[in-house]
């Protein structure tokens, strides 16, 4: 009769399979008497149904050494609180809780990181997280070039009430595909457009990438200076941060470096230029105060960029 009304269980024991196959036991006691306008589903009856559907093989040993205590409870949901008690760890809520907010995107594909989220959320009971702040997580905590990827949507409203979780997830998924396929040939674009302007002269020698990263020694960061940067909104590469007299607002890919620790320039810096004048300044070079060309960077570390591995390195 189970088999009819409800799944067998055989596990894992865990929050998340729980919770989805007592959902489903819930929908198949519902489907049962919409079905059976005179049929009622006592107590006695639903939890005798689910500690039958119990395979697993610890659980169904307690259903056996428990049957008759567990079928004299007054409702189904003491039922299930007991069989949560019994075979859920103590403080798991927190346990979920605590992989729900650590959870970040870092240089994994968005999908992976939005999949692990709402796996975290599924499994804590409804309404511990709001939607609002679900969202909120689900964009503040993605990779940092996808973050301001939508923010420069200007039809993006985080807090729009007709933007679901799921339409979120849709949306971010596709800037972030559109994002990886638009790294593909950030080099070789780069280069050209260097190559093209013959009157910027570099006032600092240039050198290959792969020659700085190969002869770069940067001790590596402690976990307190990564702290301190991380909430100076600091770079992780040059180890400067706002406030410091030589700070620069930039990227990871722009980092100017910083020679005091051997830490390499950004594969993407461009080191600062002078403009050469011909006949109208009898052949004197000035330099290039204007600076209103320059497109403007985000402050902050990206630490997203410290290794070869990031889809949009």
């Amino acid at each position: 009769m189970s088999s009819k009304i409800i799944p067998v269980f055989n596990g894992p024991t865990t929050a998340n399979a729980l919770k989805i196959w007592l959902g489903q036991c819930e929908d198949g006691f519902d489907n049962y008497q919409d079905t059976h306008k005179d049929a009622t589903l006592s107590p006695k009856t639903r939890i005798r149904l689910t500690g039958a559907a119990l395979l697993e093989p610890a659980m169904a040993e307690w259903w056996a050494a428990g049957r008759k205590e567990y079928l004299d409870l007054a409702t189904w949901d003491a039922f299930v609180a007991k069989l949560k008690e019994r075979f859920l760890p103590v403080g798991w809520k927190m346990d979920v809780l605590e992989r729900f907010y650590q959870c970040e995107q870092g240089k994994r594909d968005f999908r992976v990181f939005a999949a692990e989220l709402a796996q975290c959320h599924g499994a804590l009971p409804s309404n511990t997280i709001s939607t609002s702040v679900y969202k909120y997580h689900l964009l503040y905590f993605s990779h940092p070039q996808l973050y301001l990827r939508l923010r420069a949507l200007q039809s993006f409203d985080i807090d729009s009430s007709t933007l679901s979780v799921d339409q979120l997830t849709a949306l971010m998924g596709h800037q972030w595909d559109s994002l990886v396929a638009d790294s593909a040939p950030r080099s070789s674009r780069t280069t050209t457009s260097s190559a093209s302007v013959p009157l910027r002269i570099s006032s600092v020698p240039s050198v290959p990438v792969s020659q700085a990263r190969s002869s770069s020694s940067t001790p590596p960061l402690s976990d307190a200076e990564r702290k301190t940067l991380s909430d100076a909104n600091g770079c992780f590469n040059c180890r400067r941060k706002p406030g410091d007299p030589d700070w620069t607002p930039h990227f990871r890919r722009t980092c100017p470096g910083n020679p005091a620790i051997s830490a390499p320039p950004g594969p993407d810096y461009v080191a600062p230029s002078v403009t050469v004048v011909g006949a109208a300044l009898a052949g004197m070079a000035i330099r290039d105060e204007d600076t209103s060309d320059e497109e403007s960077e985000v402050e902050g570390q990206l630490e997203w960029g410290e290794s070869d591995d990031d889809p949009l390195s």
